[in-house]
């Protein structure tokens, strides 16, 4: 498997300081990472984060990521995707 993540992040969220996560996902979706979901969901919030996923029978899913920032980051807070 093949990703550049930079180029993805920035797309997606116009920046790549989400690089990792999307690289850590892509891994964790092969089955590289041997830790579970709910413990990947536990170690996000424990550190501030939050994902909700709203998913709709025939309308999609709309994935809501947010990572907590410092006071003085120009990272964008919280992004939005819908599938």
């Amino acid at each position: 498997m093949s990703l550049d993540a930079n180029r993805l992040s920035d797309a997606l969220f116009g920046d790549t300081v989400f690089a990792n996560v999307i690289m850590l996902g892509a891994a964790w979706q092969q089955g590289l990472v041997p830790v579970t979901s709910d413990a990947l969901m536990r170690a996000i919030e424990l550190n501030g984060g939050k994902i909700s996923i709203d998913s709709q029978l025939g309308q999609g899913t709309v994935c809501t990521v947010t990572f907590p920032i410092a006071a003085n980051a120009s990272a964008k807070p919280s992004v939005s995707s819908a599938a």
